[in-house]
């Protein structure tokens, strides 16, 4: 039994965010006035409720401190609880009606609604506008939601984004920040045009390496995705070898994230089913370089070099160059891994 109609409220948005994401069947954008208050019911709903999010981060801190098999347990995420709670549901409803609205101003050509932004869907821009004041809305799982999303209301209002940008990573609230930022860092694909909206959230977040203490699970795991981030960006030419962020990014690093950037670069090379383009070959070529003579001079950074493994084993690199290193891998790391894949293509 639903006795405060929040599940019921939850389930209505589901309802509709499935209807604007569909197919094969959409919702007309031309339904916004009939369907917007489905929607708006349950972003008024109250649940999650701080006394809620404070017993779920309570017990995950104590999981923590006691037994990392209970931390497991009964760890917190935020992003987790905003697809599970009610009013998380609904604000991501939110995001998915305005693209809908969007996309039927683009299938009638209306370049002014569209240049418009948010202004054309004032519904959806006061809804956001109230639930980013931490007055009105202190949940961290609700920011999550603006977050993970990050790339689709820059897309959505470019003007509104830049202007929120404080707001939704909210560097003065810590917990806000990184519910912001754990969200959009891992279940967020690296765009470029965000990237230039977010660099100085990057390089802000390249600052908290290591020093992730809130009780949520996986307090590492927006390193590593950050690193994947920016070896994309490096990848595509947004950031070189020497840029300011990079630079930071190695001196904070500690090893086993600086070998996660090298398996990473590694893998990609071996899944890139089409021939890597040249300037993007010399880029990593410069990288690895630079890394190989950091080592010799650091020794202790020797170990991450045992995951070149897997950038012999992508065959993308010109042979000369790629069994070079492999033995320079070997003399600094003692091996290589994955040590058969290695095998397989020698």
């Amino acid at each position: 039994m639903d006795a405060h109609w929040g599940w019921t409220r939850a389930a209505v948005s589901r309802l509709l965010t499935e209807g604007f994401s569909s197919k094969e069947n959409p919702i007309p954008s031309e339904l916004r006035e009939q369907v917007w208050p489905g929607i708006l019911a349950g972003t008024l709903d109250p649940e999650p409720t701080p006394e809620q999010e404070r017993e779920y981060v309570e017990k995950a801190s104590k999981g923590k401190q006691h037994d990392e098999g209970l931390r497991s347990a009964t760890a917190f995420d935020p992003f987790t609880n905003s697809m599970n709670t009610p009013r998380g549901v609904a604000m991501a409803a939110v995001v998915r009606y305005a693209l809908c609205v969007r996309s039927g101003f683009e299938k009638l050509k209306d370049n002014q609604s569209l240049a418009k932004g948010f202004n054309a869907i004032p519904e959806a821009r006061e809804v956001l506008d109230f639930h980013l004041n931490p007055e009105n809305d202190p949940s961290i799982t609700i920011r999550t939601v603006y977050g993970q999303r990050a790339p689709w209301l820059h897309f959505l209002d470019e003007k509104w984004a830049q202007e929120n940008t404080a707001r939704i990573f909210a560097r003065s609230r810590p917990e806000l920040w990184h519910a912001a930022w754990d969200a959009y860092i891992g279940y967020s694909q690296p765009f470029d045009k965000v990237f230039d909206w977010l660099r100085g959230e990057y390089a802000f977040a390249v600052e908290q390496i290591g020093s992730h203490e809130h009780g949520w699970s996986q307090p590492q795991a927006p390193d590593y995705s950050l690193a994947q981030h920016l070896m994309s960006f490096y990848w595509r030419g947004k950031i070189d070898h020497k840029s300011e962020i990079l630079t930071a990014f190695y001196s904070r690093a500690d090893a086993p994230l600086r070998a996660h950037v090298l398996s990473f670069i590694g893998r990609s090379l071996r899944n890139t089913k089409e021939a890597v383009p040249k300037e993007v070959v010399e880029r990593l070529k410069v990288l690895w370089m630079q890394l190989v003579e950091t080592a010799k001079q650091q020794p202790t950074l020797a170990d991450e070099f045992k995951e070149y493994g897997w950038w012999f084993a992508s065959s993308k690199l010109d042979d000369e160059w790629s069994l070079a290193q492999l033995l320079e891998a070997l003399h600094l790391a003692k091996r290589v891994e994955p040590d058969h894949l290695v095998v397989d293509v020698w």
